[in-house]
């Protein structure tokens, strides 16, 4: 398992969430979390698009 969170990029404490493909993120750096858009911010174009697309999804599936 890679040692820094895929979203925030510290190390593990509490809570974690596989990700698979040896990654992982804190339980707190869900979807549209704080740390969540900053990674985002850190992105490529493509990549973003990517990420939106997913989120909007995600969404979807969740609305009351």
């Amino acid at each position: 398992m890679n040692e820094l969170c895929k979203i925030c990029d510290r190390v593990a404490f509490g809570n974690i969430v596989h990700l698979g493909f040896n990654q992982w993120r804190h339980a707190g750096c869900a979807l549209g979390s704080e740390e969540w858009k900053l990674y985002y911010q850190r992105q490529p174009l493509k990549t973003k698009m990517t990420l939106k697309e997913f989120y909007n999804l995600f969404n979807h599936i969740y609305e009351v």
